[in-house]
Formats: structure tokens, C-alpha cells, sequence
């Protein structure tokens, strides 16, 4: 099509809202930050990385932290589980809880604009939130498929959307391996918050592994050490981020949620300027990132060393765990 676009109609209220707590999140960041963690903050908080320099992006991407940037299920499920957890302090009775869940998965989606990684986070929290409705115990996997059928169904060209693939297979590692390495970890005296990092970050590294070499052809050495560095600050910036954009968008520029917004955003400044740093320093490596075969050759190579490490660790575990002699 040729010409000028003809504008038919405003945008629906809460659309036009959106975007205005998306505007001003990014001038917020800028004024209060330098680059490039002003670029980064609304990237982590909204998946903007409008803002954020080539080079920047090359080393998230090198260093394996790039899927940080795309609201994937875990920045959904910390917001999303951070309000809860509020609401509960607040005295909210137990039983609106899911109720609520379920009005932040829609305010948030909203805010962030639909995307493969959040619509796939947006279902997977939706059927957990009805199954608690209907006091059934809510299983992950179960979950997880509901909502790769219903999500298959109703949006067909999810299914080639790398995104979403990454998403589900980061999530069903999560859930098939995460409380074995978990286990282990702890077997070996890891104190139990390290544990639960460690194996959320090794598990969806390795089936997420055979994918993005699929994909890019590329295969990031490093990207558990990172994933584990900047873990402590993710949910965090995250958080006060999804916080100081709602604040900062009540009211004029410059009246007080503006200034409350930028104090935090200024609070922030050293968490983002760690991730930065993580990225730059393990990214930056030339072995980071190693070039594996296009295609489906560099996928099924991918998956054979994954394999031959899953069966090789899992062996270990095993005889760790019922002796030699059990094993």
C-alpha cells in the first residue's frame, strides 16, 4: 500500500492509558539514568529496547540475558506474583485472590502489548488461577499444555514465533527438571535459595539450548553463569520498575509521583548498571558465543550434547543419591 495513513479512530481508553505509562517510563529513564541503563530499564520493566544501542543488545544476546528483555513468563510471574503477595498483606480474603490474579494478567498485558512470551505467561497464569477457582490442585504441566493448545488455537501464527517456543520449552524444563538438579544441589549442602536459582537456570538453559541454535546458530557458553549473576537483581528492577511507571504516569511532569518515580528509578541506577556490566564483561569474551551449525544441523548437535550431559548428570545424581551399589 502507498500513502498517508488516514487515522479512523482514537484508541480505546485503556489502550490510550497504556501508552502513556509507556511514555513516560522511557522519559523518566532518561532523565534520571545515564545510558546505557536508561535504555535497559524500560526493556526489563515493558520489553521497550528501543533505547538500547547495538552493542548493548549484542552483548545481552552473547552473554545469553537477552530473553530478560522480551517480558518473558518471569518477569510476568514475579509482577504478577509480587501484587498477590501484596494483596494478601493487605488483608485480602483468600478466596478473590485468584479473581485479582486475574484482573493484574489482563492490566498487565495491557501495559507490556501482547507478544508470543506474554501471551503464553498470560494463559499459563490464567489456568492456574481458574484451577484454584475451582479448588483443583493446580499442576504446572498440565498447565503448560492447556495453555500451548488453547494459545495454538485461538493465535495459529504462534507457532512460528521463536519466542513462543522458547518460552514453553524454557518453562517445561522448569517444571521436568528444575526440582531434580534442585535436589541435587541441595544433596551437595547449596543453601536453598542458590539451589532453586541454579537449577531454574541450568534446566531452561539446556532445553532452551537446541532452539536458539536453531534459530541463530549460535550457542552461549556462558549464559548459565550469567543467568545466575543477575538473578538478584532481575526481580527487583522489575518490581520497582512495573511500580515507578504506574507512579510516575499519575499527574503532571515534574508533580510529586514524577519525583517519587524518579528517586526510584534513580535507586535503581546500580542494579542496572551490575546487568549492564555482567553482560559487557561475559558477553564481550570471544568464546562467549560460539557458532554451531545452521539450521536443524546445528539444533540436532545442540540436542545430542545436551542429551549425552542430561543422561551423564543424571547418572550422577542417581548414584549419589542411592549409593553405587542402588544406583
Amino acid at each position: 500500500a502507498v500513502g498517508t495513513p488516514t487515522l479512523v479512530g482514537e484508541p480505546p481508553a485503556h489502550q490510550r492509558v497504556a501508552a502513556h505509562i509507556r511514555d513516560r517510563l522511557r522519559t523518566l529513564s532518561a532523565r534520571a539514568l545515564s545510558s546505557p541503563e536508561s535504555g535497559l530499564l524500560p526493556g526489563l520493566v515493558l520489553g521497550d529496547i528501543s533505547g538500547l544501542d547495538n552493542e548493548v543488545r549484542d552483548d545481552f544476546r552473547d552473554a545469553g540475558l537477552s530473553h530478560l528483555t522480551a517480558v518473558s513468563g518471569s518477569n510476568f510471574a514475579i509482577v504478577c506474583g509480587a501484587a498477590l503477595v501484596l494483596l494478601a498483606l493487605l488483608g485480602c480474603p483468600r478466596r478473590l485472590l485468584p479473581i485479582l490474579g486475574l484482573l493484574v494478567i489482563v492490566a498487565f498485558v495491557i501495559l507490556v502489548r501482547p507478544s508470543p512470551s506474554v501471551l503464553r505467561a498470560a494463559m499459563m497464569g490464567s489456568v492456574g488461577l481458574l484451577a484454584m477457582l475451582g479448588r483443583r490442585r493446580s499442576q504446572a504441566l498440565p498447565a503448560l499444555g492447556t495453555a500451548v493448545i488453547v494459545g495454538l488455537l485461538w493465535w495459529p501464527e504462534l507457532a512460528l514465533a521463536p519466542g513462543f517456543a522458547l518460552s514453553v520449552a524454557a518453562t517445561a524444563g522448569i517444571v521436568l527438571w528444575g526440582p531434580v538438579i534442585r535436589d541435587w544441589l541441595w544433596d551437595h549442602r547449596i543453601p536453598t535459595g542458590i539451589a532453586e536459582v541454579l537449577a531454574m537456570a541450568i534446566a531452561a538453559q539446556l532445553v532452551t539450548a537446541p532452539i536458539i541454535a536453531l534459530i541463530s546458530g549460535r550457542f552461549s557458553i556462558v549464559a548459565i553463569a550469567a543467568n545466575i549473576v543477575v538473578v538478584p537483581v532481575v526481580g527487583v528492577i522489575s518490581i520497582v520498575g512495573t511500580v515507578l511507571a504506574i507512579i510516575g504516569s499519575v499527574g503532571t511532569s515534574g508533580g510529586f509521583g514524577w519525583v517519587v518515580a524518579e528517586l526510584l528509578a534513580r535507586l535503581l541506577g546500580p542494579a542496572l548498571w551490575w546487568m549492564v556490566t555482567c553482560a559487557r564483561v561475559l558477553g564481550g569474551w570471544a568464546w562467549a558465543s560460539i557458532p554451531v551449525p545452521d539450521g536443524v544441523v546445528g539444533a540436532a548437535v545442540v540436542s545430542g550434547a545436551t542429551l549425552v550431559v542430561g543422561l551423564w548428570a543424571r547418572s550422577r545424581m542417581s548414584a549419589h543419591r542411592f549409593g553405587p551399589d542402588e544406583a
